[in-house]
């Protein structure tokens, strides 16, 4: 609550600015008076409101431009909203160029911004240029938080206002800012430490969006790359089941893609290890890959010996990247025991 003292010596000190006398740096902040001497930079009266609000067909064009930001915000707003209900504040969110893209409060405060002789409604800029020092075009000048009581403002026509705005940053550009507004006898530091916890809020779920937005299209490039080769591809996650196919393997295999996604390779090609370890064979060997079957044994129908059998296995696990013991090895007899022994392995991967 400001005391009638503080509102007397803050307007006082106002007074002395705008006529050139006096000390207000005595009383008023450092960064309210840099404002203010930016917004007398500016040129601006600050007896003579300027009306500046986009019209319905401007707004709506902002605010697709801002699409984004703006759905992320607007959730935001709801949600605080729904905290100072009926308490004599709004919640607002202007874009980068200063324009108010989406304002909610209590009816009686909302009437009462739209009708002031400086309108604070939707599509009204508020800009530092345009209506000096303000909650929303100080942080967007400045890119960080304020909080302003009454006289603050460098409109006096504002001065029955407190109002606290945080700029809307990511990778240290401001993108838009939060504000919330209400009468200055309602005035509470802690409006300003809940709109700067928004604001952080809504930067953090931006960067998500973004980075989400571009892991999507790295995606869908690499998709586009891996469909252009001409070659089927199937890519397994840890338990093998089938993350991705490219086109040619669909088209090839005459499969849709929700046919073959997350389910297990051993769905689609049941016969897989046993085709891959007749080539392994084969080229230990010197055979011919249709002359193996599960039931062909290594000793009696191909003629190995323990050298090639060792060579097989080791084969088998360069492969398909697993380990097969020596007790295990010794149980091999067949080509379909050696299929077993792969299964057995890759399960317990």
């Amino acid at each position: 609550m400001i005391s009638d003292t503080y509102l007397s010596a803050l307007k006082q000190a106002r007074k002395d600015f705008m006529e050139g006398t006096g000390h207000p740096e005595m009383i008023i902040r450092e960064e309210v008076l840099d404002s203010w001497r930016r917004s007398r930079a500016f040129h601006i009266n600050a007896q003579d409101a300027r009306c500046n609000i986009l019209t319905q067909e401007q707004l709506q064009e902002a605010i697709a431009e801002n699409q984004v930001l703006y759905d992320i915000a607007s959730s935001f707003i709801d949600y605080l909203y729904q905290i100072v209900k009926g308490s004599g504040f709004m919640i607002m969110f202007a874009d980068q160029n200063g324009h108010v893209l989406k304002l909610v409060g209590d009816a009686d405060i909302v009437e009462t911004a739209k009708n002031q002789d400086i309108p604070l409604t939707e599509g009204s800029c508020r800009l530092e240029s345009v209506l000096g020092t303000n909650a929303i075009g100080t942080p967007l000048f400045s890119g960080k938080p304020i909080q302003l009581f009454a006289y603050e403002h460098y409109f006096e026509l504002s001065s029955n206002w407190t109002c606290s705005g945080a700029p809307i940053l990511l990778k240290d550009q401001i993108f838009g800012v939060i504000c919330i507004s209400g009468s200055w006898e309602r005035a509470h530091p802690h409006t300003l430490g809940m709109i700067m916890s928004a604001a952080e809020a809504i930067s953090r779920q931006l960067y998500l969006t973004e980075a989400n937005e571009h892991l999507i299209a790295m995606r869908n490039q690499l998709q586009t790359s891996i469909d252009s080769i001409h070659s089927g591809i199937v890519l397994l996650d840890a338990d093998y089941n089938i993350s991705y196919v490219n086109a040619i393997t669909l088209r090839t295999l005459n499969f849709a893609k929700e046919d073959m996604l997350n389910h297990s390779y051993r769905e689609i090609f049941p016969n897989l290890e046993l085709e891959k370890l007749k080539e392994i064979i084969a080229d230990v060997l010197n055979v011919e890959v249709n002359d193996i079957t599960e039931d062909t044994t290594f000793v009696d129908d191909l003629g190995a010996d323990s050298l090639d059998i060792f060579q097989i296995i080791m084969g088998i696990e360069e492969t398909f990247d697993i380990e097969i013991d020596n007790d295990d090895a010794e149980q091999i007899s067949t080509v379909g025991d050696a299929v077993e022994q792969i299964k057995n392995a890759t399960n317990n991967n």
